[in-house]
């Protein structure tokens, strides 16, 4: 049975219409999908997170069909760079034809963007006595916010530390306090005043938040004078510090147990130094010295050690500690 095209007339073997009349019938309206660097696209009069580019693109065609169909994107290569812009081909199935969709791509500066170029910041994170894992954590936190906008501005480097200029200040406030919650951090905020809204007649305020690390991490030891109350006779102790947080837990070399003080008692605490040497004698145990001398052990080791064995010691002025056994070096 001969099939025709209704729109035109013209012979037909599947689908509805020719190929000619498909495209017409679809009213499709070619969508012009415009991008920033930060993964935002401007649409319906304001910026949206994105993804994935691809995804992007088919999402839109689907939009402008007004059908929920498999889209297949030819291959394209966009510049994220001022005045870019490409066409690129879609290709959908419809009425068992195959149909092209054409869509504009181009690149858009996005507000997040303009923030950058203008070096727009809302508040300073004062680092202070950081270290690597502190930068990882600070890395991993900013990425989870980077789709709202929020991210260092500026890093100026320190001799003790590094300064961040945020883009936003309640968010600068949030990332201080998780930091002196998580590493036992001192944590300052304060506010200064920045300029005054004409238009509003408010103040507009920037923040500054110090955070002041301590002097050591997980898996150091450290020494440091502590007394329970006013009454209390102060106490030194030696610590091997095993976890960190407005509570820093640890091992008490002396006792061998297990120990927690506030972050705060600790600010003053120094970090001892870590000497690998060798077991020389088993009863009693003994190990080598900086001068080649054999030093007894003050603290109980709850592992069977052998002679020659590397372990891992700091030296203090009450004698030799044993804080790791046996290494394999």
């Amino acid at each position: 049975m001969r099939r025709f095209c209704p729109n035109c007339g013209k012979n037909i073997e599947e689908g509805t219409f020719c190929s000619e009349c498909t495209p017409k019938k679809l009213k499709y309206e070619v969508p012009s999908i415009q991008v920033s660097e930060y993964n935002r696209t401007w649409h319906k009069n304001s910026w949206k997170n994105f993804n994935d580019l691809e995804e992007l693109i088919i999402s839109r065609v689907q939009e402008s069909l007004k059908k929920k169909i498999p889209i297949i994107v030819d291959p394209f290569e966009f510049k994220y760079q001022r005045k870019f812009k490409i066409d690129v081909l879609c290709h959908a199935n419809i009425d068992d034809v195959e149909v092209d969709l054409p869509v504009k791509l181009s690149y858009r500066q996005c507000d997040m963007g303009e923030k950058e170029k203008a070096q727009y910041f809302e508040g300073i994170l004062q680092l202070r006595n950081t270290n690597e894992t502190i930068f990882e954590f600070i890395q991993s936190e900013l990425k989870k916010v980077a789709r709202k906008g929020i991210f260092v501005m500026k890093e100026v480097p320190l001799t003790n530390g590094v300064d961040l200029y945020l883009t936003n200040k309640n968010y600068l406030k949030i990332l201080a306090n998780n930091l002196g919650s998580k590493f036992g951090a001192d944590v300052s905020i304060n506010a200064q005043l920045f300029s005054r809204n004409h238009l509003t007649s408010k103040d507009i305020y920037r923040v500054n938040a110090v955070v002041t690390f301590l002097n050591f991490n997980i898996g150091d030891v450290v020494k440091f004078n502590y007394s329970g109350s006013k009454r209390t006779k102060v106490v030194e102790h030696f610590m091997l510090v095993k976890k960190l947080g407005k509570l820093v837990q640890g091992y008490d070399l002396l006792n061998g147990k297990s120990v927690a003080f506030e972050a705060k008692y600790m600010k003053t605490a120094k970090k001892l130094e870590e000497v690998t040497t060798q077991v020389v004698s088993l009863d009693p145990l003994q190990v080598l010295d900086e001068n080649y001398q054999p030093v007894e052990v003050i603290n109980s080791i709850p592992k069977d050690l052998d002679i020659d064995d590397k372990v891992l010691i700091v030296k203090t002025k009450i004698g030799i500690f044993i804080i790791g056994y046996p290494l394999h070096l």
